[in-house]
C-alpha cells in the first residue's frame, strides 16, 4: 500500500515536470512509465527492498546467495507481480517459505531485517506442505485443476451476476448505489474464492487433485 501511494504521487509528479520542460503527451507517458518500472527493480536489487519494505523493516533477497538479487531478477519479479496480481499473492498462503508466485519464480524470499524486534505472529517458520504418509498429485496436476476450477468460478459469479444486475450497469457502468455494493461484493466472493482454489488444491483436498493416504501409516494429520 505504501509502495501504490508513491508510485501514484510519483506519476502524477513526473507528467507535471515533463510538461514544464516541454515534454508532453505519448512522450511524457512514456517517459515516465520508464522510470515508474525501473523504480522498484533498482531499488530491490540495489538497496535491498522498495521504501515500502524499509519502512516496515522487510528485505528481499536471494534463497541461493541470501544477498540482493540483481535487476534483471528483480525486473522479472516487478513484472510477474504486475500481470498476476492478488493471484501471486495468494500463492503466500500455500508456499513452503510464504513466498509470491513472483519471488518463487526469481528465487527470491521477503524476510525481515530484525526479526528479534517482532512479534512472535509475524516471524513466520517454514511451513509443512506435503504431510508425510500422503501421497500427492503431481505439480502439473495440482496446477491445472487451479486454472479450471477458478474458470469454473468466473463462469458461476460472471453468470449470477449478468442475472442480478441489467446491462445499463455491466456495460454503461450506470449503476445505482446497490447496484456498486452488489458488484463488489461479487468481487470480492471472487477474490476469496480463487485463494481458497489455490489453497485447497495445492493441499490435495479438491476433487481432481486429491492426495491419497497411504495405508499402514500412522500419522493422519
Amino acid at each position: 500500500m505504501i509502495d501504490s501511494i508513491i508510485l501514484t504521487v510519483m506519476f502524477m509528479s513526473i507528467l507535471i515536470i515533463a510538461s514544464d520542460f516541454g515534454v508532453t503527451g505519448y512522450d511524457a507517458v512514456i517517459l515516465t512509465a520508464v522510470i515508474v518500472l525501473l523504480w522498484e527493480p533498482l531499488l530491490v536489487s540495489i538497496t535491498g527492498g522498495t521504501i515500502g519494505h524499509h519502512l516496515i523493516g522487510l528485505k528481499v533477497v536471494s534463497t541461493t546467495t541470501g544477498k540482493n538479487i540483481n535487476i534483471l531478477a528483480s525486473m522479472l519479479r516487478f513484472i510477474t507481480k504486475m500481470v498476476l496480481g492478488n493471484l501471486s499473492i495468494a500463492f503466500i498462503f500455500i508456499t513452503r517459505y510464504h513466498q509470491a508466485i513472483h519471488d518463487g519464480l526469481v528465487r527470491s524470499v521477503v524476510i525481515l531485517k530484525h526479526p528479534e524486534t517482532k512479534p512472535d505472529y509475524e516471524v513466520l517458520s517454514a511451513r509443512q506442505v506435503e504431510f508425510s504418509g500422503y501421497s500427492y498429485p503431481p505439480v502439473w496436476r495440482r496446477s491445472l485443476m487451479m486454472v479450471l476450477y477458478n474458470i469454473a468460478l468466473i463462469f458461476l459469479i460472471g453468470t449470477a451476476t449478468g442475472f442480478l444486475l441489467p446491462a445499463e450497469c455491466l456495460i454503461y457502468s450506470n449503476c445505482t448505489t446497490w447496484q456498486n455494493i452488489m458488484l463488489t461484493a461479487w468481487q470480492s466472493l471472487w477474490m476469496v474464492g480463487v485463494v481458497a482454489i489455490i489453497i485447497l488444491c495445492w493441499k490435495g483436498r479438491v476433487f481432481g487433485c486429491r492426495r491419497k493416504f497411504i495405508k499402514g501409516n500412522q500419522d493422519e494429520n
